[in-house]
């Protein structure tokens, strides 16, 4: 996660209109979900999204070498946001290229190597060169695309051999923080309750796909061969605001906002609710108000004691990580 304490928590945000949801056109002139849903909130996303271990990006290199064309040319990150796959992989490749949707993703994208490009694109018309790549990437945003468009394109721009690699990873739980297990177990359940409760009637239906881990998603003949599933660990250690930037960025709360007219960081923000509990949760035994300690904050009355907890209490979250590869067949 790009982890940053510098954005206030949800509990004592300024209330603002909800984002505007617009719509990107494809080449083709049809709405790209991927492109409108996060386009509004680039700046969030590109700070609190999860960032992906290194153990991911060497089983994708432990697999070219075993099985693709093991060259380090170019990689192309397809629906690459702002940019958190594609800075990892610009050490590891000569060039690297992202490919997104949306305008605003892309100039939030960092501008962190010499070697990263940049380009407005799709996944099914990501306007790269034929045979150009050695790996291309699609990093939580299979569920968006026109899976077999997007997987004819892939081995359009691959190199004979070349790697795809899929990555995705499920909604996450709280576990193993230095607060103790019943803490942590609290903690999750109410995490879960805006997850599912909630949030659950406002996610788009593709979520399924991405909490199954994309199962039964994976690419096939005769575009690829020798095709992998990968479980890998994926965890943080967090600020409660931190993980409230996190749920931020899901997409089925800025429907919801969007769609019950909910002002974010208002009274009626599920997440507003979900710190005050957190902090009443991880706050015990710990000073939450600005004039005791071992208690919490009665009922969230004292905001700015309520805040300055969220920035100072952590926890731990823990992704379900998969990657899934394979070979552009012969």
């Amino acid at each position: 996660m790009a982890a940053s304490a510098s954005a206030p928590a949800a509990a004592s945000a300024a209330a603002a209109p909800p984002p505007a949801i617009t719509t990107v056109a494809s080449a083709a002139g049809e709405a790209h979900p991927f492109g409108s849903l996060f386009s509004s909130q680039a700046d969030v996303y590109a700070r609190f999204r999860p960032t992906y271990p290194p153990s991911l990006y060497a089983a994708i290199e432990e697999y070219a070498a075993a099985h693709g064309n093991a060259s380090r040319d170019l990689a192309v990150d397809i629906a690459c946001g702002s940019g958190q796959a594609t800075r990892d992989l610009a050490p590891r490749f000569k060039r690297v290229i992202g490919v997104d949707a949306s305008p605003a993703q892309v100039a939030a994208a960092p501008s962190l190597a010499s070697n990263i490009e940049f380009r407005v694109g799709t996944a099914e018309e990501s306007h790269v060169e034929s045979e150009s790549a050695d790996c291309v990437v699609a990093a939580q945003a299979l569920h968006w695309f026109d899976v077999p468009r997007f997987y004819a394109e892939a081995a359009r721009i691959l190199k004979p051999r070349g790697t795809l690699a899929i990555v995705t990873y499920s909604s996450g739980h709280l576990a193993d923080s230095a607060h103790g297990e019943a803490a942590d177990a609290a903690a999750d359940a109410a995490l879960q309750h805006v997850y599912e409760d909630v949030l659950g009637p406002y996610w788009d239906p593709r979520r399924t796909l991405v909490d199954a881990l994309y199962a039964g998603m994976d690419p096939t003949a005769p575009l690829f061969a020798d095709v992998r599933r990968v479980p890998l660990p994926m965890s943080r250690d967090v600020s409660v605001t931190e993980l409230l930037g996190y749920l931020q960025t899901w997409s089925g709360y800025n429907t919801f906002l969007k769609k019950e007219g909910v002002a974010k960081g208002g009274e009626r923000d599920p997440l507003v609710a979900l710190a005050r509990k957190l902090v009443t949760i991880y706050g015990v035994g710990a000073a939450v108000s600005s004039g005791g300690s071992g208690g919490s904050a009665a009922g969230g009355d004292d905001d700015a004691a309520m805040a300055a907890a969220a920035s100072r209490l952590t926890t731990r979250i823990h992704w379900p990580l998969m990657l899934i590869v394979g070979t552009k067949a012969p």
